[in-house]
């Protein structure tokens, strides 16, 4: 039996929004997206009918890991899109 936190995040992944990733933990969720834009688009999506809308804040994630052979990690820039149920 799946919990309703794992329903809801099945919900979004097939809203056809593009995402980096989605996480739905106790009354929160966070997507993850490249662009500004893809998070205005599951502010639109979301805000209304699932949630409340809290915050998107541009963040920074590692592509792959450091072992001490390069001298900075990889790094991309991404949105990070809050919401509260």
């Amino acid at each position: 039996m799946k919990t309703l936190q794992e329903t809801l995040q099945a919900k979004l992944e097939n809203l056809g929004i593009s995402y980096k990733s989605i996480s739905v933990y106790g009354r929160r969720i966070v997507v993850t997206t490249v662009s500004r834009d893809t998070a205005d688009k599951w502010i639109e999506a979301i805000s209304p009918r699932i949630a409340q809308f809290k915050n998107t804040i541009q963040s920074l994630d590692y592509t792959k890991e450091n072992k001490g052979t390069s001298g900075n990690p990889s790094v991309v820039k991404v949105w990070r899109t809050y919401f509260i149920i």
